[in-house]
């Protein structure tokens, strides 16, 4: 996923949004998706009406909505726009499934439902958090080849990581892993989610679910920063933690 950085507003007013272009692939999951800078206001927008706000995304503590955005290649599939229009509710019977219009098919227009601005190094990580902890584990939800008891196991898990204190630990991880890569400019993206609460609680590193009162996660000795809800988890991680542990 090859995402833009769009800190700079495209419109005299300073709204601005992402557009995440459709790819004509045969696999949702080797999706592409390509943005650049669009005025919130833009002509091809038919006014604030044409948008729909992602219950998944306000979930995540990253409150987005999304329009249509016209296309002269044809209305391809789009995985990322599919993935944040899915029922974030796992009391529902139609957890994970698509709800209200169709949202996955042609290019599509994003901006904070909040008014603050959206980059693309954010939403690099949005999309990388929907496609590892959502779209990979949803379609065997979905497609129910499961035994149902290790479907409802799977949908526990699921749950459980579509969480501010989930996506926001996720996101912090993600940024480091960009700037050991050379990434420089990520060193100083903001957490989304940092402008929706004041305070995020840390989630455990391996699983990503969220410390209890009776069970509060330990931090990692070395850098005091990553979390964990058990010795297991936290080695489990190392492997991947020690590449970044200390970074900051």
């Amino acid at each position: 996923m090859d995402i833009q950085d769009t800190t700079t507003p495209n419109g005299s007013d300073g709204d601005w949004g992402l557009i995440i272009r459709s790819i004509d692939l045969p696999f949702p999951g080797r999706q592409q998706n390509m943005s650049r800078p669009v005025s919130f206001n833009d002509s091809l927008v038919k006014g604030d009406a044409a948008f729909k706000e992602s219950a998944l995304t306000a979930q995540l503590g990253f409150p987005l909505k999304v329009a249509p955005y016209p296309s002269e290649k044809g209305n391809y599939y789009n995985a990322i726009a599919r993935s944040i229009f899915c029922e974030p509710d796992p009391a529902s019977p139609n957890f994970l499934w698509p709800v209200g219009d169709n949202m996955d098919l042609g290019d599509v227009v994003l901006v904070r439902k909040d008014g603050q601005p959206i980059s693309g190094m954010q939403f690099q990580a949005l999309g990388s958090f929907v496609e590892k902890h959502i779209i990979r584990d949803c379609y065997p939800y979905l497609l129910g080849k499961e035994q149902a008891e290790v479907k409802e196991e799977r949908k526990v898990q699921i749950a459980a990581k579509l969480t501010p204190e989930a996506f926001h630990t996720f996101f912090e991880d993600f940024r480091l892993r960009q700037v050991l890569k050379g990434l420089v400019e990520f060193r100083a993206v903001k957490s989304p989610v940092l402008d929706t609460l004041s305070k995020v609680d840390p989630a455990c590193g391996h699983c990503l679910v969220k410390g209890k009162p009776e069970k509060p996660l330990f931090t990692c000795a070395k850098c005091k920063v990553r979390s964990y809800c058990g010795r297991e988890h936290q080695k489990a991680d190392w492997k991947e933690h020690k590449l970044v542990c200390g970074m900051e």
